[in-house]
Order: structure tokens, then C-alpha cells, then sequence
């Protein structure tokens, strides 16, 4: 107790007298908040005064606070970084002499994004270490690279620590999927030391095909002290719009996740997306506001919509984008960001730019945060007089309430020679008169100016498109084409529709599963099920899903956290065979035969039937090959793969499988998956 004492009052006094933050005090606070955490089971009483908590502070106080910050930043930039000693020098200006309320910070010109991407060295002080080259996804143009040493780094996880704990509310039996661009490495730093350091689990999805991610999702994790599913959602709000595009077109229920709680960031979050992503997850929707230029200063939304901005690690400015002059009250303006020292010490921005577009309100605000200042939520990025008149949120509540509008929705803004804006938008079929006539009726109920809109179903005719963070897709074996020359098993048109049928890639490629649903039902997700976290390995154990839901069935074989799994194939046993048994004489090849006249899983379970095999830790599964039946035997039934040209055939009276694999019930075929991209990460 003591010690976290002396560790909060060492932090403090770094503050007031803008002296170099000891990382090593806000990873003991960040400590002792995870260990009363596991004591208590909640936080104390006193926590909204921890670092980033948003605690008020008397207006003079922090006043004082500002000027001091804003002149030590000014004063080191100056000395330190080849862009701002250059420009000091040339407009004279003097750092101690700077104040926000008198007008003398003002002189300070704006930092361009452009400056920062064209010449990111420029900005690094030469007083500093640098450590890591974080880069931006580079959505709104050439992604941007910022430095940060080791002591910003460990500060940041330290608060990223904190805010996991009291505000995404984690907790050590949760697990967190991250399901963000793989490359944007500080982002996937930060959310995976701050949830192991709490104690929670971690999962490093990617931006992978919403199919495969929604079954990762979906499975079952049978990790000991953990909730039986991923309980947290970390990703960029156009990824979450292509998962519920797709668990909506699935036919995906609530019940089919253990989800909690989806945390969305990186870009506009609209309110009809909010609302449909949770009632097909039946978890809340957050978002915050971060950038990697300024991170640790941030904004968090309150319960009226506002968005509050920290004021203890940087300096706020909205501005005019066309004259830099003050934002009014009820205005729209661009975010200005100055990130203070000490908690910046590497790459130092002075009234950087930010692109991002909000509106002040136009009377003091009187939520739980109104001692912090306070914007709308960002409404997009400023391109011109066109993207504030008509905003990508405006847009976005427009056309992402409407199911006849794929998601994520995919529009152009235009300007026409009369001086009105056209809006092009992507839809799912033409004529769509209905569709039309709605989206008119509330583009004049929102008064926006608005003056064409035209509908396409075909992407290629559609205007240019601005990027979203959902295009940066990643690839995984599971979808990956076949290697030229693979030899492939599998039914007609099998992996790529709602049929049944198996698809078996060769050269490392993994199996996949198609299977219809039941009668009356849904068509249901692939139905893949991963292997658990930490694995590294994709989907083990292809099962469909049960009637109109995409839970999986039973079948399912799954590769427990290290396992290292080679190719598993599926062998057909001769017509009119019964089903084999455990303990049967092994065949050298280990084929694994299944029932003939069967093809599909027991329907209306979410549990592994009897003889669902899991690989235990550190096992390796042997390698298994695919026997067609004899010739003698009849054609496969419904659901059963024939092997096709590139498979070398089992000779006639193939043996039973070694004892230990997995027999198929009466009447089930046993069909499994196994990717091996995990034994090569």
C-alpha cells in the first residue's frame, strides 16, 4: 500500500512540474489495481483518480496546468527536433512566452498531417531513443509513421492496463479477440499486453473473411478459469459491419456467441450499426476516441452523446480547417492536438492537424463529464467544404439502417456543375423503388443537402470509393486458392455455396465443409470450428451448423492451446460397411474410414457427439491420407465427397483405421479439418 502511495505521488509531482514520467510507477499502479482487482473483485472506491480516470480538477488548477505543459512541450520541441527549432527560428518565437489565454499559443502555426508523412524524422528529438516505428493504416492517404521510445511504450501499456481494467471492464476469466489489421502494430501491442497483464486471454484474429471470424467467434474454448466463448471484441468499426452483414445473412443468433462487450475505434461508428451489431451479438457496442500520432490523449463518449477529451496528456483545439481561427459554439471544425511531454518524448506534434471533423456544442454540456471539454463524436475527416456540409456520420446513419444496402455500405459523394451534392450508393438489386423512396424521405426529414441520388447494384460502375479499414483484408489458408498443380478431393462447386459437400486443398491447404441447414431453416455460417486460443492453428473439425443457427453441431474435433497438427483427409469406407470401432487393427496409412450413405452431422446440438477427439497439448496428430472406396463399391451418398483426379486411391479392402482415431456414430460421417498454417508461425 505504501509503495502504490508512493508511486501515485511520484506521478503526480511528474505532472505538475512536467518532469520525466518513471514508467516503472505506472506499471506499479497499474499492478496494484490488477491485484485488488483479484482480491476484491472490483476496483476501489478511488479509482477515478487513477491516471486517464477523467477525475475534475479545480478549472484554475488545471489552467495552470496547461500553460505549463504546452510551454515545456513547446520549449523541447523547440531545442530538440529539426522541424520545430527551424520553425521557432524563423517567426522568433520564444516557448516560455507561449499562453492559450492570451492569444500567444495561437502563433504557433498548425502542424499538416503532410508535414509529419512526408519527413517523420523531422519531428523525432534528438534527446530520445527511439524504439518502435508505429505506422497508421493509412486510410485517409500514405500511412503515417510516429516513433516511440521504450519508456513512451511502457507508459502507454501501464495506462492501457489501467483502462482496460476500469474501461472495457476486463477481468481475468475473460478472453479478448482483436480483430484489427495485423500491421497497425501498436494498436495489437497495446490490446495484447494490457488484457494478459490484467489476466485475461488474448486472440489475435486479423481482418480475416467475416465467415471464418464469426466461427472463431462462435466456438467453443474449453480453457480452464475462462468463459466458455471469446467474451471481447476489439476492431475497426467497417470490419464490424462486414460480420453483421454476414451473421445477418447467416442466420447467427445471440445465443450462438458468449460475447459481452465489442469495442470499436479507428473510425465512424453509426447508430443504426451500433444497434443492429447488437442484436446479432447481444453485446454492448462501445468506442473511444485514439490516434496513433497522439496517443495517450483520447476522448471518451458520455451518456448524452458528447465526446469528452482528456485534458491530462495533451491540449485540445478545434478549428476553423480553411482560416485556423476558433470554432464557435455549434460549429464544425478539425480536431487540433498537441500531446504533451512527458508523456510524449520521441515524435513531438505541436497543434497537429488531425483531419477529424466535430461540431462544439452550442451550450455547456451538464453530463457526468462536463468538467472535461466536450465535442459531438467525430463525424468524419475533412476533404473540403463538401465533408462537413455533408458528413460520412450524416451518410452513415442514412444508408446503414437499410438492409438493401450491403454492409459495410459503399457510396460516393459528389459534387454537381449546379453546385449541389449527389450521393452514389451501392445497394443490393435494381430497381429498388421502395428503397429509393425511403432514403428520399429521410434525406429530406434530415435536411440534408442532398440534391441526387443515384443506385447501383454493380461495385465496378460505382464512383471511387473512400478505403475502409475492412478492405484491409488478410489471408488465411482456410481461403486461400490451392497451389498450382494441388491435388484437390471434392464434390462439384463444394466450399463456395450453401450445398453439402466436402473441399479437401492439397499441399498444406485445409479441408472445408459446406453443409445446407436443416428444413424450414436459414442457410448457416461455414461452420468451421478453431482451434483454441494460442493455438495458431485455423479451424479443426468442419461441422455444419444446427437448424437456424450458426452454432456448431456435433462432430467436433478440436486442437487444444500448442498443438501441432498435420493434414487430416477424409477416407470413405465400402458400401454397406457398418461403423468402425476404437481398437481395430491400424492400417499403416492411418486412413480414417466413415459410414457410407451418410453426410452430415447430427442436427439441433451444440455439443460434441460421443468420440469428438481432442489433441492435447504438445501432441502431434499423425498424418493421414484419403482412400477412395474399393470398386466393387456403389457411389457415395448425399453429402459424401468423391475423390477426384490428383488422390491416389487405397488399394480394395483398405483396413480399419489405428485405435485411437475416430470412429464415425450410425449414421454420421466423420468429417474433419486441420489447418497446418500453425506448425509454420
Amino acid at each position: 500500500m505504501f509503495g502504490t502511495a508512493l508511486s501515485q505521488l511520484r506521478y503526480g509531482m511528474s505532472i505538475l512540474l512536467n518532469r520525466r514520467i518513471r514508467p516503472q510507477d505506472l506499471e506499479r499502479i497499474a499492478r496494484d489495481l490488477v491485484a485488488t482487482l483479484g482480491e476484491f473483485g472490483a476496483p476501489g472506491a478511488d479509482s477515478a483518480l487513477l491516471p486517464g480516470q477523467a477525475a475534475g480538477i479545480d478549472p484554475e488548477v488545471r489552467r495552470t496546468v496547461t500553460r505549463r505543459s504546452l510551454r515545456a512541450t513547446a520549449r523541447t520541441a523547440a531545442r530538440h527536433t529539426a522541424y520545430y527549432r527551424r520553425l521557432f527560428g524563423d517567426l522568433g518565437l520564444d516557448p516560455d512566452a507561449l499562453d492559450p489565454d492570451d492569444g500567444t499559443w495561437a502563433r504557433v502555426p498548425v502542424t499538416p498531417k503532410h508535414a509529419l508523412r512526408g519527413l517523420p524524422g523531422a519531428f523525432v528529438s534528438t534527446a530520445a531513443r527511439p524504439a518502435l516505428m508505429a505506422l497508421t493504416t493509412g486510410t485517409s492517404g500514405t500511412p503515417t509513421a510516429v516513433w516511440y521510445s521504450r519508456a513512451e511504450l511502457d507508459t502507454t501499456l501501464a495506462l492501457s492496463t489501467i483502462s482496460a481494467v476500469l474501461g472495457m471492464g476486463l477481468r481475468p476469466h475473460h478472453t479478448l479477440a482483436y480483430a484489427g489489421c495485423s500491421r497497425a502494430t501498436l494498436p495489437l501491442l497495446n490490446a495484447e499486453e494490457s488484457t494478459t497483464r490484467v489476466g485475461a486471454s488474448f486472440v489475435q484474429f486479423g481482418t480475416l473473411e467475416p465467415a471464418l471470424a464469426l466461427d472463431r467467434l462462435a466456438a467453443p474454448l474449453g480453457l480452464p478459469g475462462k468463459a466458455p466463448q471469446i467474451t471481447h471484441l476489439s476492431t475497426a468499426a467497417s470490419y464490424l459491419a462486414a460480420l453483421v452483414h454476414r451473421a445477418e445473412r447467416d442466420g447467427w443468433r445471440p445465443a450462438d456467441f458468449g460475447l459481452e462487450s465489442i469495442g470499436v475505434g479507428g473510425e465512424v461508428l453509426s447508430r443504426p450499426l451500433r444497434e443492429r451489431a447488437e442484436a446479432v451479438f447481444g453485446a454492448r457496442v462501445t468506442t473511444s476516441y485514439l490516434m496513433t500520432e497522439t496517443l495517450p490523449s483520447g476522448g471518451t463518449p458520455c451518456a448524452q452523446g458528447h465526446l469528452h477529451h482528456t485534458t491530462e496528456f495533451g491540449h485540445l483545439e478545434v478549428l476553423d480547417p480553411r482560416t485556423w481561427e476558433p470554432t464557435p459554439p455549434g460549429g464544425t471544425g478539425v480536431v487540433v492536438h498537441t500531446p504533451y511531454v512527458p508523456y510524449r518524448e520521441c515524435t513531438l506534434l505541436l497543434r497537429y492537424a488531425t483531419g477529424d471533423l466535430v461540431r462544439l456544442p452550442a451550450a455547456a454540456p451538464d453530463c457526468e463529464l462536463a468538467h472535461l471539454p466536450a465535442t459531438s463524436e467525430i463525424l468524419g475527416r475533412w476533404s473540403g467544404p463538401l465533408s462537413a456540409a455533408v458528413t460520412t456520420r450524416d451518410l452513415l446513419d442514412l444508408v446503414e439502417a437499410e438492409p438493401e444496402v450491403p454492409l459495410p455500405a459503399r457510396y460516393a459523394l459528389a459534387e454537381r456543375p449546379d453546385g449541389g451534392a449527389e450521393l452514389h450508393l451501392l445497394v443490393r438489386a435494381l430497381p429498388a423503388r421502395a428503397l429509393r423512396a425511403r432514403l428520399e424521405e429521410r434525406i429530406a426529414a434530415a435536411g440534408l443537402p442532398l440534391t441526387g441520388l443515384v443506385l447501383y447494384d454493380d461495385r465496378t460502375a460505382l464512383p471511387p470509393t473512400a478505403p475502409l479499414r475492412a478492405d484491409l483484408r488478410e489471408h488465411s489458408f482456410e481461403t486461400a486458392p490451392s497451389p498450382p498443380g494441388a491435388g484437390t478431393v471434392g464434390a462439384a462447386g463444394s466450399g463456395a455455396g450453401d450445398g453439402a459437400g466436402v473441399s479437401v486443398a492439397g499441399a498444406g491447404a485445409a479441408l472445408s465443409v459446406r453443409a445446407p441447414a436443416a428444413a424450414g431453416g436459414a442457410p448457416t455460417a461455414t461452420g468451421t470450428v478453431p482451434a483454441q486460443a494460442g493455438a495458431g492453428l485455423a479451424p479443426a473439425g468442419t461441422v455444419p451448423a444446427s437448424a437456424g443457427t450458426g452454432a456448431p453441431s456435433a462432430g467436433i474435433v478440436s486442437a487444444s492451446a500448442g498443438t501441432a497438427a498435420l493434414p487430416v483427409r477424409i477416407v470413405s469406407a465400402p458400401a454397406g460397411t457398418g461403423p468402425t470401432s476404437a481398437g481395430t487393427a491400424p492400417d499403416p496409412a492411418g486412413t480414417v474410414p466413415a459410414s457410407a450413405g451418410t453426410g452430415t452431422p447430427s442436427a439441433g446440438t451444440g455439443t460434441p457427439s460421443a468420440g469428438a477427439v481432442s489433441a492435447s497439448a504438445g501432441t502431434a496428430t499423425p498424418p493421414v491420407r484419403t482412400a477412395a472406396p474399393p470398386a466393387a463399391t456403389g457411389p457415395a451418398s448425399a453429402g459424401t465427397a468423391p475423390t477426384s483426379a490428383g488422390t491416389a486411391p487405397a488399394p480394395a479392402g483398405t483396413v480399419p483405421a489405428p485405435a485411437g482415431t475416430v470412429p464415425s456414430s450410425a449414421g454420421t460421417a466423420a468429417a474433419v479439418s486441420v489447418d497446418d498454417e500453425g506448425s509454420r508461425s
